[in-house]
């Protein structure tokens, strides 16, 4: 009488079929392929795939560097021409009154940013208010007058 076939053999025979089964497709399969007009299709698709991933790097490269340069010079030319910088860096760099400002994700890109020096605002404000408190006051003589204090 024949024993029963063994659970971990009933595996390596399924194993070894299995195997056969995809050698076997897989050689149709390669040999069909490599006489197809696909092979060179695709062949020559992922050369120019590679040509366009080349072209883009370089592209990206040129970019950045002109990205860099562009803020550079956004900055040289705050550096040389904004009167007031900021030294404590409370405002994140930026200058005091106007200055350049670059982003190239913006629609106008390059803009003039005003950044109110926080000491002046102040200072109107206090002014304001020492000459308003007694109520007796012309208000376009005052404007007149910390127009005059203010701005020069």
């Amino acid at each position: 009488m024949a024993k029963p076939m063994r659970v971990c053999d009933r595996d390596i025979v399924e194993r070894v079929i299995c195997n056969k089964y995809e050698e076997s497709k897989t050689d149709a399969f390669t040999k069909h392929y490599e006489s197809s007009n696909a092979k060179v299709k695709i062949k020559n698709m992922l050369d120019a795939l590679e040509d366009y991933e080349l072209d883009v790097k370089v592209l990206t490269d040129k970019m950045s560097d002109l990205n860099e340069m562009l803020e550079e010079q956004v900055k040289f030319y705050n550096d040389e021409y904004c009167t007031d910088k900021d030294k404590t860096g409370n405002y994140n760099n930026y200058y005091n009154d106007a200055q350049l400002t670059f982003n190239k994700y913006h629609g106008d890109k390059i803009e003039i940013y005003f950044n109110f020096p926080r000491k002046v605002k102040q200072g109107i404000q206090d002014e304001i208010g020492l000459t308003t408190m007694g109520g007796d006051f012309d208000a376009n003589e005052l404007i007149a007058q910390l127009t005059k204090q203010f701005i020069k």
